[in-house]
């Protein structure tokens, strides 16, 4: 912003908003007050961008550019960019930026695309060994510290912050380098590890971060050592290790209509600092179950409420975790009959946010499901 001011560039009729939005995403700053401005009018820019190899990036990702939003920066173009710096070459993402040529700009687009699948895979692998480690300690750390042998260095954060997420404690996952183990944590709310990090420097060779994350390298035979000293050190309590989902409001999903949605979506863009409502509804029948997607790793349901309301349910995140929840609860038997529309007893609690989903011709109002809870029906 100064930068601007300084250049007398007016911010608001600038190219540069586009990617001003994209970085405001893509590093989790809050959005609120002008962070959010820049966002909002940054989508709105991007959707008519002039810029060839972006809109090549976009056309690449199958995006429709009528409803682009903040989900698209962090989830699809966003990660894009941040392969080719993690396991190649940043200066691609450049050159697809500057291109003239749009089949060349094609090209470059299809390459980053490429390169993010292959990070993608990359980081499934590994978060499986990660968590077929962490579920053979004997007894659960309340700081997860993971050793991964082969484990390219670009990752580690992301598997850390999915270690974070998936077992609700601060999670730290190295891999052998010539100068130690280079390493990356993550961390929950009530756990600052940059600060625990300091009470075991004489363990590290370097270490930089803030509350939340860290990046660090530990001198070579310490790991299991700064497992131990952090571990002791912990003054995190069973309560604190639980997952916690604040809802604004229960609400049966019948009651949204298209309009109540769209009022809704006025306060985007979401995200830190600025989160998307969060509905619950308890006592949903699960009818039937199909997994969605290219990689067929999201889940699409059709639940009945209380009021005998059916509808149409999606879920885009902690799919296995929820699937494995459901076999722990009702058995594998009631999961494969829902999987193949017979008649079950599934029944569960959602947290939800309604979305409008449009297809073709048709716009319908979904339940997107952030979390699954089970509950005792009538509780």
């Amino acid at each position: 912003m100064v930068l601007f001011e300084e250049t007398g560039t007016d911010i608001l009729n600038d190219h540069y908003m586009e990617f001003m939005a994209m970085a405001t995403v893509c590093d989790v700053v809050k959005l609120t007050g002008e962070n959010r401005v820049i966002v909002r009018l940054g989508l709105d820019r991007l959707a008519h961008t002039r810029n060839i190899g972006l809109s090549a990036l976009i056309d690449e990702k199958g995006i429709d550019r009528g409803q682009l939003n903040e989900y698209h920066l962090g989830f699809l173009l966003g990660p894009c960019f941040n392969a080719t710096g993690r396991i190649d070459d940043a200066g691609m993402a450049l050159m697809m930026l500057i291109e003239k040529d749009p089949q060349k700009a094609a090209e470059y687009a299809r390459q980053c695309s490429m390169l993010n699948d292959e990070r993608k895979e990359m980081t499934a692998q590994q978060e499986i060994i990660a968590a077929d480690i962490v579920e053979k300690f004997e007894i659960m750390p309340r700081v997860l510290v993971v050793e991964l042998k082969e484990c390219h260095e670009s990752i580690l954060g992301i598997i850390a912050g999915r270690l974070k997420d998936r077992f609700n404690r601060p999670a730290i996952v190295a891999t052998v380098t010539s100068d130690g183990y280079k390493a990356s944590g993550r961390s929950t709310e009530n756990y600052n590890i940059f600060e625990e990090l300091k009470k075991c420097s004489d363990l590290l060779v370097k270490f930089g971060g803030h509350p939340m994350a860290a990046g660090l390298t530990v001198k070579s035979g310490c790991l299991d050592e700064l497992r131990t000293r952090l571990n002791e050190n912990c003054t995190l309590e069973e309560k604190d290790m639980f997952r916690k989902v604040l809802l604004d409001l229960e609400v049966s999903f019948n009651l949204f209509d298209m309009r109540a949605v769209e009022e809704l979506s006025m306060f985007a863009p979401f995200g830190q600092g600025n989160p998307s409502p969060l509905f619950g509804e308890r006592d949903l029948r699960v009818l039937n179950m199909s997994y969605i997607g290219r990689d067929n790793k999201y889940l699409k349901l059709m639940c009945q409420n209380r009021f005998g309301h059916v509808f149409c349910a999606t879920m885009f995140s902690n799919v296995s975790e929820t699937i494995e929840l459901l076999k722990d609860s009702f058995g594998g038997d009631q999961v494969r009959r829902a999987f193949t529309g017979q008649e079950n007893g599934i029944v569960i609690t959602a947290a939800y946010v309604p979305k409008i989903n449009e297809f073709r011709e048709t716009r319908e109002i979904q339940m997107n499901i952030r979390h699954v809870k089970i509950t005792k029906p009538g509780t």
